[in-house]
């Protein structure tokens, strides 16, 4: 009875962090902020703890074929890693998310700026599947009415494949306006 009770006592875990590039952030405050969104068609999850990669090609969807949450964000240093979290120039979230087939938006906003410019964004679809998933994205440089897709993350399993780890450094990334993005209005709607 115990194991039994132990198995169902698992869940899922999802932690990030998002840094930006500490040489561009010295006298600048950036707030990132993160919404999870997910396709309303998924494929059948079966084992969860079995690795697996998504067919699904998200630039061939719409932006009405996501569920989407509302941007979440927390300033000041978090004191604990179960709650979303940010403090300027940082981003961490850790929580009971299965994030297989999920998509994660980053939004980052200039507070320093004595004017207002266009967010920049992140767009990472979670295409490998884990039980446990790490994400750490780094060196990430601001760049006003932009979206940095994606699609390749460097990304590996662990030995026994039982965690996976996405670490992926943003200096040089490929750019695209958000004017032009076939996901804009995913990534810039408020609320549900």
């Amino acid at each position: 009875m115990l194991l039994s009770t132990g198995l169902y006592a698992q869940s899922p875990y999802l932690s990030i962090e998002v840094k930006m590039d500490r040489y561009m952030t010295e006298q600048t405050n950036y707030r990132i902020s993160m919404k999870v969104c997910e396709p309303l068609k998924m494929t059948n999850r079966g084992d969860w703890f079995a690795k697996d990669t998504s067919r699904i090609d998200y630039l061939n969807l719409k932006s009405s074929d996501f569920s989407c949450g509302n941007y979440n964000f927390i300033e000041g240093p978090s004191n604990s890693v179960t709650y979303p979290g940010t403090q300027f120039n940082l981003y961490q979230f850790a929580n009971q998310v299965f994030a297989w087939e999920k998509v994660l938006i980053f939004r980052i906003g200039n507070y320093s700026s004595p004017v207002n410019v266009p967010e920049m964004f992140i767009v990472l679809p979670m295409k490998y599947k884990s039980f446990v998933t790490k994400v750490e994205l780094s060196d990430v440089p601001f760049e006003s009415g932009k979206v940095v897709y994606l699609s390749d993350p460097s990304a590996s399993y662990s030995k026994d494949g039982s965690r996976l780890t996405i670490e992926q450094s943003l200096r040089n990334p490929s750019l695209l306006p958000v004017d032009s993005f076939v996901l804009k209005e995913m990534m810039i709607k408020r609320y549900q």
